[in-house]
């Protein structure tokens, strides 16, 4: 056999309708022609994805309204089976999905499969680009929208609170009391006029009780209190669950114990609980 055995010589060799000498010839060409073998290998395995995806009963005719439709230059094209890039035979694009696809319906006799079941209508796309053929372009994809959803929820803001005083004749005092170890307190001096005291994390929580040359705050949770002196004051003293943990005096800071730490020129208290 010089040439490539037709559509129909595929579909009667597959149904052994062919008279006994041509399907001889058939056979014989097969088993030379690696390509021709390859494609019916693959017609058989799609022959066997359909039938499994459908119980469908075979409508009278198909053969020949598959004719037909070919004939009008209507093309249905079923899946060809993923191959890795490297494994892929060297043929011409559109010689395999064309005679596939004919032979796949006619031998299943699935014509009217391939509109009823979605498996084969979404493998319909990967092998129409697999031929190069012409197609309309979809739509791209719409995201996807839930109505009446809610807006997503702003990130928490930090919790902060404070309060200020100013010293009566240059002298001050800050209390902190109900501190736990837990809290860190951050002492500093500043070119202001006012004491000042800022409260971050739970140790927003803190009460302030600010009075005339006096602040006290208490009860702060576990977080930072930032005590910001004034340089020019003449004496700050900062107490802490009432026992005297500093004092400013002219622009310098002389710390009274010994559990602290310092940073640049931040002092950092740890507090003793009572």
């Amino acid at each position: 056999m010089s040439t490539h055995p037709d559509i129909t010589a595929l579909r009667l060799f597959s149904a052994m309708e062919l008279p006994p000498a041509e399907q001889e010839r058939t056979a014989s060409h097969l088993a030379a022609c690696p390509s021709c073998r390859d494609e019916m290998r693959r017609a058989g395995e799609i022959v066997e994805r359909v039938r499994q995806a459908t119980e469908l009963p075979v409508p009278e005719g198909t053969w020949e309204r598959i004719q037909a439709r070919r004939a009008a230059g209507d093309r249905v094209i079923p899946p060809a089976l993923p191959v890795a890039p490297a494994a892929r035979r060297e043929t011409v694009p559109s010689r395999f999905p064309r005679r596939a696809a004919a032979i796949v319906l006619a031998c299943a006799g699935v014509a009217s499969a391939a509109a009823a079941v979605p498996m084969l209508r979404d493998w319909m796309a990967p092998a129409e680009q697999a031929t190069g053929s012409s197609k309309a372009p979809s739509a791209p994809a719409q995201p996807t929208t839930v109505p009446n959803a809610p807006p997503p929820a702003p990130p928490a803001a930090p919790r902060v609170a404070g309060s200020s005083i100013a010293p009566v004749g240059g002298v001050a005092a800050v209390d902190v009391d109900g501190a736990t170890s837990e809290l860190r307190i951050r002492v500093r001096l500043a070119d202001q006029a006012e004491v000042e005291v800022r409260a971050s994390g739970a140790a927003a929580d803190a009460v302030f009780h600010p009075r005339k040359g006096r602040i006290r705050i208490q009860d702060p949770g576990p977080g930072q209190l930032e005590i910001i002196l004034p340089r020019e004051a003449r004496r700050v003293t900062v107490r802490v669950n009432g026992r005297p943990q500093l004092v400013a005096e002219d622009g310098r800071i002389d710390v009274l114990r010994q559990a602290h730490d310092t940073i640049d020129s931040e002092i950092v208290l740890s507090p003793v609980p009572r």
